[in-house]
């Protein structure tokens, strides 16, 4: 036998003792961590799968206390959606808070609804969308309770360049001026959304009837004043007033309606609009997509 080759077979055992000596002293350890691990991951696909029929049920009673809100058994509505609000999964719970303060701001329960809003715009947790869209829905109902400072409290914030609801939010800060007599500061904000050329057409729509309506000396207690031009009077006698109803991104409440001489009634104009023309409350999505008022 040559020199090398018995220097090979030499280390070949060195080798082998020390794997061996390895392996008795970390093999045990070895074994735990690769079944932890297996273990580790078979649970976390368990959670999520779990997480998943947990979210698809919450969102299958949600649809359905919504179906029944449609057909008219808004009792039972307000209690299912109350229920999914303790105990629904992921963003359901929220969706479930936003859909309730809407169904009671149609029963004409003002309070109750804003409380509701006030709570998810200042819930951390919530989706910010979500928290941008009561924001909003609290300011439109506070125009009718002459409360300015309430109003442009809660939706001043969405008013910047960079919000996507800031024309609607603009349209409320008119509109809460012109309740409270604030004539020139609606009419800077009406005016403001008529030059705009990013705002959804619906909502520069009214804004340049409200800013007729200033113009002519309108108060928010009645009509327009018999003044102007009789060019002005003939184009408010032949343009076509808004009717019908709007859909809104949270629960597809009325926006406005004009009357037969062009008159806005404002309660008409106690609703937020935007672009999109869904709901925020029923389509829900798994990572709440985000929701415009048409800025693009």
């Amino acid at each position: 036998m040559s020199d090398d080759s018995f220097i090979r077979e030499v280390n070949e055992e060195l080798r082998q003792d020390k794997a061996r000596a390895f392996w008795d002293r970390y093999g045990k350890i070895l074994i735990g961590v690769v079944v932890l691990a297996v273990s580790v991951t078979a649970a976390i696909v368990f959670w999520r799968d779990y997480q998943e029929k947990q979210a698809a049920a919450s969102g299958d009673r949600f649809l359905a206390a919504i179906e029944k809100a449609d057909e008219g058994d808004r009792d039972a509505a307000l209690v299912e959606l109350e229920t999914l609000q303790a105990d629904g999964t992921g963003d359901y719970g929220e969706l479930a808070r936003f859909k309730r303060a809407a169904l009671l701001a149609d029963e004409g329960s003002t309070s109750e609804a804003v409380e509701l809003f006030d709570q998810i715009a200042a819930d951390g947790e919530a989706p910010q969308t979500l928290r941008d869209f009561a924001s909003l829905r609290a300011g439109y109902l506070l125009v009718d309770q002459n409360d300015y400072e309430a109003v442009a409290q809660r939706v001043q914030p969405l008013a910047s360049e960079t919000n996507a609801l800031r024309f609607s939010a603009r349209e409320a800060l008119g509109l809460a001026a012109w309740k409270t007599g604030r004539n020139d500061e609606a009419k800077e904000h009406f005016e403001a959304l008529v030059s705009d050329i990013g705002a959804p057409a619906n909502l520069r729509r009214r804004a340049t009837l409200m800013s007729d309506l200033l113009a002519a000396g309108a108060s928010a207690e009645g009509g327009p004043a018999e003044t102007g031009s009789s060019e002005q009077k003939a184009e408010e006698e032949t343009a076509p007033a808004p009717s019908g109803q709007e859909e809104v991104g949270s629960d597809g409440a009325n926006l406005q309606r004009a009357d037969e001489d062009g008159a806005v009634s404002p309660a008409d104009l106690s609703q937020p609009d935007t672009a999109t023309g869904e709901e925020a409350g029923e389509q829900p999505t798994e990572t709440n997509a985000p929701a415009n008022d048409g800025a693009g």
